[in-house]
């Protein structure tokens, strides 16, 4: 029997999580999903990060006894989250995810909830950004500690090729291109990596993003320098705020310049998913019943009116491309090249 939502007492109030109920790693995945009010909630959840993956393939978890549709990404990620025993299982926070917590066919609630994406990354007690499985069997064994790269000067590891191999094939993992999870870490009291069953801080990902692109006079021999532009460390900054260049809370165009090249399945999310990283957002509707050519007119008609400028200009270089937009109004879909506002 497929599976049927209760609408939410107060969608811009309450939010559902779901409770990973404990198996074996080949058992089909069972959740529990309930319903709570904010505040008591806060900090007593944990919330995803991840990518959906390829909506048109699906696989069937079980939802409070009834079937329910998830990418192959995302069931893999419960997976490797649950929990093999009932001990163990009482001890994990619940989880929230968008794609089960929200019901996505309801656009009133969707609209709520996606209003509330900041606070509901900030108050959870940690997000696990989810990269996905293993490469190959040998990732079981590995750890990301910062003495494997001579960050800690004194090591014996970092000759070794294999090592800077895996690390950056994690890196080249497709969360590090999704627009949505710069504000998911943004936001975030604790954030830890997991790729299967593996974990680490994501400030120990980031320190060692910043070696390699940094590497100073670290004793590292020459084959290793060279491969080190081929890693994948600047992925890293590019979901980590501090690391934007001419990024300006106050003026929301250098964010948009900066994530341009970010990847959203709806082109309506290049203006909503960086409202809760910005100061400048009050020309930003989150609406997402009506059509992208009308968010990107409406935003750009509050934000003239409010500002009294046209610094929009600078973002208006494609706009006219596709014909459907006036030469005034910005084009997300398009990057728009300008790397400083006009005015």
């Amino acid at each position: 029997m497929p599976f049927r939502y209760t609408p939410l007492n107060n969608p811009k109030s309450d939010l559902r999580v779901i409770t990973i109920q404990c198996g074996q790693i080949s058992d089909s995945v069972r959740c529990i999903l309930t319903e709570h009010a904010m505040p008591a909630l806060k900090y007593q959840y944990q919330a995803l990060s991840y990518t959906w993956g390829d909506e048109r393939r699906k696989v069937p978890i079980i939802i409070d006894g009834e079937e329910f549709l998830v990418t192959p990404n995302l069931e893999d990620a419960l997976r490797h989250l649950r929990r093999s025993t009932l001990l163990e299982a009482v001890k994990q926070l619940p989880v929230w995810i968008d794609a089960i917590c929200i019901n996505q066919e309801d656009s009133e609630e969707r609209d709520a909830q996606v209003r509330r994406m900041k606070s509901i990354y900030e108050q959870a007690e940690q997000v696990v950004i989810w990269l996905g499985n293993y490469n190959e069997p040998s990732d079981e064994t590995f750890r990301l500690n910062m003495s494997k790269w001579k960050m800690d000067r004194d090591c014996q590891h970092s000759n070794n090729m294999h090592v800077w191999l895996q690390l950056s094939r994690l890196l080249y993992r497709p969360w590090f291109e999704r627009l949505w999870v710069i504000q998911e870490l943004a936001v975030s009291r604790k954030a830890i990596v997991q790729w299967g069953n593996l974990q680490t801080a994501w400030s120990t990902l980031e320190k060692a993003a910043k070696f390699i692109l940094r590497p100073g006079e670290a004793a590292l021999p020459q084959y290793i320098r060279t491969i080190f532009p081929l890693l994948g460390a600047h992925r890293v900054t590019q979901v980590a705020l501090e690391s934007m260049f001419n990024f300006d809370t106050q003026n929301i165009l250098t964010i948009l310049h900066n994530t341009q090249n970010s990847k959203c399945s709806d082109p309506r999310d290049r203006l909503y998913a960086i409202q809760g990283i910005v100061e400048d957002n009050q020309d930003i509707e989150i609406d997402y019943s009506i059509p992208v050519q009308q968010v990107y007119r409406n935003w750009a008609v509050k934000r003239i009116r409010r500002t009294k400028t046209l610094d929009i200009f600078s973002a208006c270089a494609d706009s006219s491309r596709g014909g459907d937009l006036p030469s005034w109004v910005p084009d997300f879909r398009e990057p728009f090249g300008q790397d400083k506002p006009l005015w």
